[in-house]
C-alpha cells in the first residue's frame, strides 16, 4: 500500500531549500493515543518508510488492537529526479517518490492505551530504527485530579 495523494493542485513542486529547520510545536505530544514515536531531527521521510513502520507495528501488536495505531503524517510532497545520462534542460524530471517534511519534535505514530505497555514501547523503539533519522518513544503524561 503506497501512500500518496489521489489528487494535487500541481503535479510537481519546487524543492524549497532551508525548509527543514525549526521545531514542531503543534504536534509534539500524543493527542489521541498513549504511546508515541517522536522525531528528534528535521528531514524528509519517504512514503515507503512510513509503510514499513506501519506494517512492522501492526505485526507486533495483536490483531484485535490494530485500530489503535494512528499515523500522524501523510506524504503529500512529490520529489522528482531526472535519470542519469540526460543533459541539462528539457524540463523537470518525473516524480520518483512521495515524501513528507518532518520537523524536530513531531509525533509520527500513536498507539492507544489498550495495547500492552511493554509491547508498545518495544515495537515503537524497534520501528524507529527503520527511519533515516533519530527518534524516541514517549508516553502521555498522566494528570491526576483530586
Amino acid at each position: 500500500m503506497l501512500l500518496f495523494p489521489s489528487k494535487t493542485k500541481f503535479k510537481k513542486y519546487q524543492k524549497q531549500r532551508g525548509r527543514f529547520k525549526g521545531l514542531d510545536v503543534n504536534y509534539s505530544f500524543p493527542k489521541c493515543g498513549f504511546f508515541a514515536l517522536k522525531v528528534l531531527e528535521s528531514k524528509r521521510i519517504k512514503s515507503n518508510h512510513i509503510e514499513a513502520i506501519r506494517r512492522y507495528i501492526q505485526r507486533r501488536i495483536k490483531k484485535k488492537m490494530r485500530e489503535k495505531l494512528q499515523i500522524c503524517i501523510f506524504p503529500d510532497l512529490p520529489a522528482t529526479r531526472k535519470s542519469s545520462g540526460i543533459r541539462m534542460g528539457k524540463g523537470k524530471g518525473a516524480v520518483e517518490y512521495w515524501c513528507s517534511t518532518v520537523f524536530t519534535g513531531r509525533v509520527l505514530f500513536e498507539l492507544g492505551k489498550s495495547v500492552n505497555q511493554h509491547e508498545a514501547v518495544w515495537s515503537l523503539s524497534k520501528s524507529g530504527a527503520k527511519l533515516p533519522i533519530k527518534s524516541k518513544v514517549i508516553l502521555k503524561k498522566r494528570f491526576h485530579v483530586n
